[in-house]
């Protein structure tokens, strides 16, 4: 059978098959019509490359075809290379109101360049914002992303799932959804992004590292972990200059809004020297997974797999329902998990995203 007499599902399906491999779609696009259109499809869909010159190529094909920017449901906005050449920034500017079934748009926290053009959508009285995102990732503070258009921005979503903000400005909290589920932000966002809404997992991080940004923190941290939002909360994530104070503070309350946590995420392994170690988990009773993302970051001494072992060892014993430990590897780049005290043989490899899925 000729591929021009193959019916368009099954084209659709073949194709489909190689939706991973992003070089052997480009190839196809070469192709026939059919399996260009389709490869194509799949090309547009997810725009997540980090590299200036790859995004140039895809708003460019874009900008010639306006009916492919329908296609594509996942933008993100490029790291590296020359912003400069193609006028980028302009055609990020343009291309993005043609994305009208857009779900995902994220700004990493450093840009390439300085963009010379405001990039999100302009919000004016009477405008229709062109797309409705699920997932929206805001985590650049740099003064040319125009906080307060990014604040107008936000309050025109009103089908968000998971939110990440760091904008230093407070968040227009009333016209964010109900529906957020999962959030990333920063210390001084969180108790008027959190305040009524059953946020299930929290991404905690900070902005300050140094030990004086610790002492000005502590009556903030104080608040928000005595917040009663926290009763749907199934996973929480701690950044490493947070970490201490936030636990700490979690094991001097006498009720705790946190009893339905499942899955702790910290950088370091300390967390499993603390004094308090046990008084934490009796006030956390239904965790089944600890996750060290980077257990060697910020300086600290490489643990060697025999004391690892051990200190494993420790939170099964003393965390009753613990189900499993998951540790990054640098050398390995990977997880390995420990599984009801085991150690697996497997080397995991999973995305920070991954974190916040269920097992």
């Amino acid at each position: 059978m000729s591929i021009h007499t193959c019916p368009p599902e099954l084209i659709r399906l073949m194709v489909e098959d190689l939706s991973s491999d992003r070089a052997a779609l480009r190839a196809l696009t070469f192709t026939c019509k059919q399996l260009n259109y389709e490869a194509t499809r799949l090309l547009c869909t997810s725009v997540t490359m980090k590299d200036a010159t790859s995004h140039l190529m895809y708003l460019r094909m874009l900008s010639e075809n306006p009916c492919m920017a329908r296609l594509v449901r996942i933008y993100h906005f490029p790291e590296t290379g020359d912003t400069e050449r193609g006028k980028l920034w302009t055609l990020i500017r343009l291309s993005l109101p043609l994305m009208v079934n857009l779900r995902e748009l994220l700004s990493p926290r450093t840009l390439p360049g300085r963009p010379k053009t405001r990039l999100l959508p302009i919000v004016e009285d009477g405008s229709v914002i062109p797309f409705q995102l699920e997932r929206f990732i805001w985590m650049t503070k740099a003064p040319y992303h125009d906080p307060q258009r990014a604040l107008v921005f936000l309050g025109t979503q009103h089908k968000l799932k998971h939110l990440g903000w760091c904008v230093v400005a407070d968040p227009p909290s009333a016209k964010i959804p109900r529906t957020l589920s999962r959030l990333d932000a920063f210390s001084y966002c969180i108790p008027s992004l959190l305040s009524g809404r059953s946020i299930q997992e929290l991404r905690w991080s900070s902005d300050d590292n140094s030990s004086a940004g610790y002492s000005s923190s502590l009556k903030l941290i104080e608040c928000i972990v005595h917040m009663s939002d926290f009763r749907l909360l199934r996973v929480l994530s701690l950044s490493t200059h947070l970490a201490d104070l936030v636990l700490h503070q979690m094991c001097r309350q006498d009720v705790s809004p946190f009893v339905h946590l499942e899955v702790l995420m910290v950088d370091s392994l300390c967390l499993l020297k603390y004094d308090y170690f046990s008084q934490l988990f009796s006030k956390l009773p239904r965790v089944t997974r600890l996750v060290f993302p980077a257990p060697y970051a910020h300086g600290a001494h490489l643990i060697t797999l025999p004391i690892l072992k051990g200190l494993v060892r420790k939170a099964f014993k003393e965390i009753g329902n613990l189900q499993y430990v998951d540790v990054y590897f640098q050398e390995l780049s990977g997880y390995r998990r420990w599984r009801y005290g085991l150690l697996l043989p497997e080397v995991l490899d999973m995305s920070a995203d991954s974190m916040f899925l269920e097992l």
